[in-house]
């Protein structure tokens, strides 16, 4: 059987993808629930992985899906700026 060795920049461009999905995930969930302090949670555990991803965005600048990983990007900054503007929190957007 043979095994295809994976190149280091795919797995940091999947990481990236996963950590920004993971990001607009709790976003959405932040701006959807009622409760304060779940809110909060959710918001700030989406910008911890909003700058995971931009870390690794310097780290190893995306090349094959950057497209996708712009897109991503794009739309959690927004998730982000709502959820600023309603916890009247700053975020790192």
């Amino acid at each position: 059987m043979y095994s295809v060795n994976r190149s280091p920049s795919i797995d940091k461009e999947e990481a990236i993808v996963s950590e920004l999905e993971r990001a607009i995930s709790l976003a959405s969930a932040a701006l959807t629930t009622k409760e304060t302090g779940a809110n909060r949670k959710l918001g700030e555990a989406a910008n911890s992985s909003y700058l995971k991803a931009l870390q690794l965005m310097i780290q190893a600048p995306p090349k094959g899906r950057r497209s996708r990983i712009l897109e991503n990007l794009d739309h959690l900054e927004g998730l982000l700026r709502k959820l600023e503007f309603r916890q009247n929190i700053p975020l790192n957007v």
